[in-house]
């Protein structure tokens, strides 16, 4: 999943970053979990610019990639169909 000790530092260093995490919506377990680990990790301030976005369809999907300045492919899941298709769309995969 998204390692939080990953994220502090990036959005201290840009200031008007936004982190967007899609997700399942049958797994709001799953979000509002995250989100409370982020609140104390991150700070409140931080978590504003952490956005849950549901899942989208493909074109909706491929659009979002698009308009990224990076993707964030994390361990353990990393590497697969999504950072592919942030590469096809033409974006950075770190």
């Amino acid at each position: 999943g998204m390692d939080h000790s990953l994220l502090a530092p990036l959005l201290q260093r840009d200031p008007a970053g936004v982190v967007v995490i899609t997700y399942n919506p049958s797994q709001r377990m799953w979000r509002h979990e995250l989100e409370r680990r982020f609140r104390q990790s991150l700070g409140v301030s931080a978590c504003r610019r952490v956005l849950f976005v549901p899942s989208l369809a493909k074109p909706a999907f491929y659009s979002l990639l698009q308009s990224a300045d990076v993707v964030l492919d994390t361990y353990p899941f990393g590497g697969g169909v999504t950072a592919l298709e942030a590469l096809a769309a033409g974006t950075v995969v770190v």
